[in-house]
């Protein structure tokens, strides 16, 4: 007979043994950049949005960031995109 502390030595082993073995599936078909692409895109459309109210309020030092902010996290997106797949080849 098991006795607690040795039973939940195993329970806890066999948790983190079936999430290592999904996670590991997760990542090897590519799951995680869909995650990213979402992230990205949100981040674009957040900055687009900044973008805009930034230079309708003529604040020139804001829009510059955010417009550059656009660039750089839509460049990101599109390559995420074209890179991995949409959805994310498997």
């Amino acid at each position: 007979m098991l006795s607690r502390q040795s039973f939940l030595k195993h329970v806890q082993y066999k948790r983190v043994n079936f999430l290592k073995t999904h996670i590991k599936e997760w990542v090897d078909r590519g799951g995680y950049c869909m995650g990213l692409v979402i992230i990205f895109t949100l981040v674009t459309l957040l900055a687009v949005f900044a973008t805009l109210r930034t230079l309708r309020e003529k604040n020139f030092l804001a829009g510059g960031f955010a417009i550059a902010t656009v660039l750089v996290f839509g460049w990101f997106t599109i390559m995420t995109v074209l890179y991995n797949g949409y959805p994310p080849a498997a």
